[in-house]
């Protein structure tokens, strides 16, 4: 049997040769010499069993055990827990990081590809880099670029957004909402937060009456560090000073509850989207999850046409996430916008009824009521 050779030739270069860890290394043109100083390469390198090196299922412990103690809130740890755990259900506790070429990353994408949208798959790969980053920087992984760890393209994924459509309530079913709401109070208060703080099940869950300070809610957002602070309109202030918070399910539960499984991991049980759903079915609205409210809210708050706004009530870092939750841009947003150029070109900027020709347009296109008398 022959022996098997332990470089390759290339003929390009006339030099033996080995890809390690994806970079090619060359070694010379003499067989021989080239395979002992490959051999000298890997003692030279080689890393001590057990202290030199990261397995995957020593990362997922490092890297769990970080995220916690930094504060990170139950449900980014469990996201980070499910993604740390599919990396060990593919290759591996015992397997080591610096092993991983990079036909077993495309082949791990492919895996954390099957059966979900690109928007899932996108937050899954986003959580794996983070993992593997935060493992270089703590010196227990080698610094790698990981290429074939790509995300989604943004083209993809707007266009995956746009077949979708909104994830927001029309404007007519919130309306039915808040008015069917209205016989149960927790429920009532909480739709009032979803639709006008932009609050989720986890917000409306923590909310508490200090963080009413006069006609405003002010909230710190633990996923992205920033104070909100929104408008409450009267009827919700009114609830909060008489007592409405915590809001609790009927049954006296907390509407948000993590439940911890294994040494890092958290289930959620969501009650609050449980009897939203139900409150649905009978408002006669489509049934969604409680969610869908804060996306309601940024694509309501559009008609003020200031996103700043708009990013801070929803505690956004900046307008580019706000602009994924308003969606498609209506064809009476469009239209409204078309007037005002018109009004800007057919009009004298110092002309007196520069205003009322495009409320007359307005009228003409059934945009505005025409005012009596």
């Amino acid at each position: 049997m022959p022996k098997r050779r332990l470089l390759s030739f290339r003929r390009s270069d006339k030099q033996w040769c080995k890809r390690i860890k994806g970079k090619l290394y060359y070694f010379g043109t003499d067989r021989r010499l080239a395979e002992e100083r490959y051999l000298r390469f890997l003692r030279d390198n080689e890393r001590p069993t057990g202290a030199g090196f990261t397995t995957i299922g020593q990362l997922r412990e490092n890297v769990l055990r970080g995220k916690q103690a930094e504060g990170m809130s139950p449900s980014t740890v469990s996201g980070y827990r499910r993604e740390a755990d599919r990396l060990v259900s593919h290759f591996g506790a015992g397997r080591r990081v610096d092993s991983l070429t990079p036909k077993d990353w495309a082949r791990h994408r492919e895996v954390m590809a099957e059966g979900v949208s690109l928007s899932t798959l996108e937050t899954r790969v986003v959580r794996l880099r983070a993992i593997l980053s935060y493992g270089v920087l703590h010196g227990w992984i080698d610094d790698q670029r990981f290429p074939l760890l790509r995300r989604p393209t943004a083209v993809s994924l707007r266009r995956e957004r746009a077949s979708r459509g909104s994830k927001a309530f029309p404007i007519e079913d919130v309306r039915k909402l808040l008015e069917t709401s209205k016989s149960e109070p927790r429920m009532y208060a909480a739709v009032l937060m979803g639709v006008y703080l932009g609050y989720g099940p986890l917000d409306v869950s923590s909310a508490r009456r200090e963080h009413l300070h006069g006609e405003f809610m002010i909230f710190h957002r633990q996923k992205t560090g920033i104070d909100r602070k929104a408008w409450a309109p009267p009827e919700l202030t009114a609830m909060i000073k008489a007592g409405i918070l915590p809001i609790r399910s009927r049954r006296g539960y907390p509407l948000v509850e993590y439940y911890r499984s294994g040494r890092y991991g958290e289930s959620t049980r969501n009650r609050l989207s449980e009897d939203f759903k139900e409150l649905c079915k009978r408002a006669a609205v489509n049934p969604r999850g409680f969610y869908s409210l804060r996306h309601s809210c940024a694509q309501i708050g559009q008609v003020a046409d200031d996103p700043q706004v708009t990013s801070a009530v929803l505690g956004h870092l900046d307008t580019s996430m706000t602009a994924v939750y308003v969606g498609k841009v209506t064809d009476e947003r469009l239209r409204r916008w078309g007037v005002r150029v018109w009004n800007a070109i057919n009009t004298v900027a110092d002309d007196p009824d520069r205003g009322e020709a495009e409320q007359e347009l307005l009228e003409r296109l059934g945009l505005r009521e025409p005012e009596e008398g």
